[in-house]
This record gives C-alpha cells, structure tokens and sequence, in this order.
C-alpha cells in the first residue's frame, strides 16, 4: 500500500476518497433513465428488434460501466505530508502537494453542494500551475479544516 500512493518511511495514509456519491448517482440516473426511454420509444413505435435492442443495450452497458469505472478510478489521497490526487480510466495522473508547500485551500460549492454536502477542494502551491484539485469530494468542510490544519506550520 505504501509504494502505490508513494508514501515515505514516516508518512501514513490518513484516508483514500472517490467524488461523491452524489455525483455519481446524478450521472448514472440519467444514462439509465434516457437508454431505457430509449428502449421503450423504439419498441412501441414498432422499430425494435432483437439487434436493435442489443444494440441499445450494449451501448447503454458501456456507457454506464465507462462511468462507474472512471469514478471509481478518481482518487484523492491525504497523507500526514501531503495531499495528492489521481485520476485515469486507461492512464494514469498523479499530482501531489507536500503540506511544506501549501500556499492556499480553496472551497467551492454549489447550491446543489451546500445541501448535499459536496464540494471541490482546490490546494495552492508555489508557482503558476502548481495545484491539486478534489473535485465534488463530500464532507468537503470538514476536508478543508483537515487540509487547513495539517498545513499550518
């Protein structure tokens, strides 16, 4: 475990999150909801068929399972030294900011965040480009206090 999220000799891992569930249901529903109408639209008008349907099926299938695994494959990663993210369904991208180098957290949340309790994290550092990015994490105020504390000197 240590090796995978590149962790030193006295770094512990404090916890691994995906985005929200929220989020993911909120994309989910809507592939389903509009394949199935779709299903349902093409057999009552009388153009369905058994390719047709397999078709429509294995294109829903692939959507929904492209989805899910690009959720499940955003990580974002707290460390006692730093906070990093990875993100990549077929590759894979790894940023990382030691909490040395933390110049700034920022929160954004929407109206549909506030209420749910989601929201992106944006943590600053030194240089023009340099920022990890936890993006519709929940608990996301709890979060940012963390990230607050664990990078004040």
């Amino acid at each position: 475990m240590k090796n995978k999220y590149k962790l030193s000799k006295d770094e512990e891992l404090l916890w691994i999150k995906h985005p929200s569930i929220i989020i993911l249901l909120s994309t989910l529903i809507p592939v389903v909801v509009g394949i199935v109408g779709l299903f349902l639209i093409i057999n009552y008008s009388g153009m369905g068929n058994t390719i047709v349907n397999l078709i429509i099926g294995i294109v829903g299938a692939f959507i929904f399972l492209v989805i899910l695994i690009s959720w499940l494959k955003t990580k974002y990663i707290l460390t006692t030294k730093k906070v990093a993210s990875q993100i990549g369904v077929l590759g894979s991208k790894y940023e990382e900011i030691s909490f040395s180098d933390v110049q700034g957290v920022d929160l954004v949340q929407t109206f549909w965040g506030m209420i749910f309790g989601y929201g992106t994290l944006v943590v600053e550092a030194a240089g023009a480009h340099n920022f990890v990015k936890f993006d519709s994490i929940s608990n996301v105020k709890k979060i940012e206090k963390q990230i607050s504390q664990l990078s004040s000197p």
